[in-house]
């Protein structure tokens, strides 16, 4: 079933299969439900979507979802591109019978599939033009949901807590991930990963939690160690000498 000049769309599309995909689902929108509440095929005088970008036509989808499923769907874009339905049922507000009917609702509507494990993005382009569409203080508080329910159900889940905390704005709470990140890294000799997490997390601790900056400190000089990065390492000596300077001079 070719819709009237649907053909011409997916040309001036650069021949994209994600865009072609989501134009057939904003037509199909426009017909009426049936009664498995799934969606008709719509008469010929449906009008054709006349998006300048993929992104754009995600973004005109979901302003049509109701309002309860387009919570859902932010909340699912956070998440991540799969994620299962305890975090979720963990992270959002609403009762587990009304989340399962709007991840329905969702997955109906071709913004979700279902997946053994849960729940997952038809495509991530889908999942960051939602995640993009977000409002800023939205997406903040998202985060901070999902801090709380990963803390809940995997707290081994370091390095995603660190993602999520700081993005959330809580900026103690994604330092201290970032350093057990960068810890648990440096102990199975992820030296690469073990820096950037390490190095954001002095980012994120202030020059007057001294102590905490030097443990900080001294493990990166023990990577640079492993690593022979002699360089690094003694710049890391040349600051932890300012620190313990500074500590003994707070304390005479």
């Amino acid at each position: 079933w070719p819709h009237p000049a649907l053909a011409c769309r997916h040309q001036r599309s650069g021949h994209n299969a994600l865009f072609l995909v989501e134009m057939l689902k904003a037509i199909l929108e426009q017909g009426p439900r049936t009664a498995g509440e799934g969606w008709a095929r719509p008469d010929g005088t449906a009008a054709l979507p006349t998006p300048s970008s993929l992104r754009e036509l995600v973004g005109q989808r979901l302003q049509r979802l109701p309002p309860a499923l387009r919570t859902t769907v932010e909340l699912a874009a956070v998440l991540g591109e799969e994620v299962g339905f305890g975090l979720l049922a963990r992270a959002s507000p609403a009762e587990a019978v009304e989340l399962a009917s709007h991840l329905a609702g969702l997955c109906q509507r071709g913004f979700l599939a279902e997946t053994a494990c849960g729940y997952r993005f038809e495509h991530e382009v889908v999942r960051e033009t939602i995640y993009g569409v977000t409002s800023p203080h939205r997406r903040q508080a998202l985060h901070r949901q999902a801090v709380t329910a990963l803390e809940a159900l995997q707290p081994e889940a370091l390095e995603g807590l660190a993602h999520h905390a700081a993005a959330g704005g809580d900026r103690p709470r994604a330092a201290h991930y970032c350093r057990l990140a960068g810890e648990r890294a440096a102990a199975q000799y992820a030296n690469a990963d073990a820096l950037s997490y390490l190095d954001r997390a002095l980012e994120l601790t202030p020059a007057e939690r001294g102590a905490e900056r030097y443990e900080l400190l001294l493990t990166c000089e023990r990577v640079h160690d492993v690593q022979g990065a002699r360089a690094e390492q003694q710049e890391d000596l040349a600051e932890l000498g300012v620190q313990l300077a500074t500590r003994g001079g707070r304390q005479s």
